[in-house]
């Protein structure tokens, strides 16, 4: 399991996935939920990196402040939720 794994679909647009690192190109994804969104065009509808083993140097360079700050699981997912709540009211495509 990566970090990526515990982050939501959410934050990881805001973060890092809304776009290809290097290229920036961007694609409309309906993710598993049914929602529409602009991500990079590497990102499944979970939300996982279809290409993360062989991922461009921009990505595994990516240092996650949300992932780095959180102290542990407990405080990853208090953040998460409210990360959420607040950007659930948002229009993210």
């Amino acid at each position: 399991m990566s970090q990526c794994d515990t982050c939501h679909i959410t934050e990881k647009l805001y973060q890092c996935c809304g776009r290809h690192p290097l290229t920036g190109s961007k694609v409309q994804l309906q993710l598993a939920d049914g929602t529409l969104v602009t991500a990079c065009p590497h990102l499944d509808p979970h939300g996982r990196c279809t290409i993360y083993e062989s991922r461009p140097l921009g990505c595994r360079q990516f240092i996650c402040d949300w992932y780095n700050t959180a102290e542990d699981l407990e405080d990853r997912k208090t953040f998460e939720h409210r990360f959420f709540s607040y950007f659930s009211t948002m229009d993210i495509v």
